[in-house]
């Protein structure tokens, strides 16, 4: 994952090509119920990036699969698009599983 320091605006390191499925690959072995897993998989099947960082666990809908993004201007975590950014994405059976894992692995830690 890039890191940045805190004069930073933005991050400039691009993944490259093939090092992405590798990464993965890595994360899907050892790192499966990690956060930096279920994000790379979310990035990888998604492409949303601003969104990401807004994303509560209740946007993800595991009997329809997918991420019900809402626009959460009130608690400080607005869509760039205001309402007009609100969506359903729809997710792989693959992508999914992570989530499940990683969000029952944060109930059996507590």
């Amino acid at each position: 994952m890039p890191s940045l320091d805190k004069t930073d605006v933005q991050c400039e390191s691009i993944l490259k090509i093939g090092r992405d499925e590798a990464l993965i690959e890595y994360q899907r072995k050892f790192e499966y119920e990690f956060r930096s897993h279920v994000i790379m998989e979310i990035l990888m099947q998604t492409g949303i990036r601003g969104v990401l960082h807004a994303l509560y666990t209740d946007e993800y809908d595991e009997v329809c699969e997918c991420l019900i993004i809402h626009n959460r201007s009130d608690s400080g975590t607005p869509l760039k698009n205001g309402d007009v950014g609100e969506r359903i994405i729809a997710m792989n059976a693959e992508v999914c599983q992570a989530i499940d894992a990683w969000r029952d692995h944060q109930h059996r830690t507590r």
